[in-house]
């Protein structure tokens, strides 16, 4: 197993236990690092895409009932977050418009990605 495997498994076991503790905030820093490093390779982070990720990978632990995520849960939604930052990079390459980076986190923040309901009842109010 490779040296990043082992650590996002320990990143895993440490949100929850965080989430035991119900320190909600560790929690969901702990997962983000966990399937960061799970969905990546590249031994140098990209600061970018990381900030796309944790935004999103957050506000889909926010919007469960529960903040918990499974392995094969959680990788799944890394791969829907990935797919969704490489068409919105794409987008930017064929825009006409010339973006500059300063509003660059202003459009990802508005990308509202579709996630797939685990339990449709969790949202029913």
């Amino acid at each position: 197993m490779r040296e990043r495997d082992l650590i996002s498994l320990q990143y895993y076991a440490q949100a929850k236990d965080a989430l035991f503790l119900k320190d909600m905030k560790r929690a969901i820093k702990l997962f983000i690092n966990t399937f960061y490093l799970r969905s990546t390779e590249a031994d140098e982070i990209d600061v970018e895409y990381h900030d796309f990720f944790a935004y999103q990978f957050s506000t889909y632990l926010l919007g469960k009932k529960r903040v918990k995520v499974s392995l094969p849960e959680g990788d799944m939604i890394s791969d829907l977050i990935r797919f969704s930052y490489e068409e919105f990079q794409l987008q930017v390459l064929d825009s006409p418009f010339n973006i500059g980076e300063e509003n660059l986190w202003n459009l990802m923040k508005n990308i509202k990605i579709e996630f797939p309901v685990q339990n449709a009842t969790e949202f029913l109010a």
